[in-house]
């Protein structure tokens, strides 16, 4: 099952800076997420999983990725995202696209057991 989401944006702030990032591209798969995110000049290919050993993320495009804590645990992801992107403005980003994306992803499966 592959359904479409629509695209969304959402504030991100690091420092003194602010600056919105959009989301899109975003299909919700049996077992994971794939969707691109645009952040200041960047665009990364994300793909978002669940293992038996936690949560993940990969940037194929770039031969990246890293495991996550939960999706709204912004400060842990945001570190483990740092050492992986090696860019701040990058990491902030999906960080909190990450805490964005947990308030939604129960709805855009249709059911209430995603444990993202």
């Amino acid at each position: 099952m592959k359904k479409k989401i629509e695209s969304f944006e959402c504030t991100c702030t690091y420092k003194t800076k602010t600056w919105n990032t959009k989301v899109s591209d975003i299909w919700c798969c049996e077992n994971y997420v794939e969707f691109t995110v645009y952040c200041q000049g960047t665009k990364l290919k994300s793909y978002l999983g669940m293992g038996s050993n936690g949560n993940w993320i990969c940037f194929p495009e770039i031969d990246k990725g890293c495991g996550l804590a939960e999706l709204h645990d912004y400060y842990w992801n945001l570190e483990k995202l740092c050492k992986v992107l090696e860019n701040i403005i990058d990491a902030t980003s999906i960080a909190s696209v990450l805490k964005e994306m947990h308030v939604n992803l129960n709805l855009w499966w249709g059911c209430n057991e995603i444990t993202f």
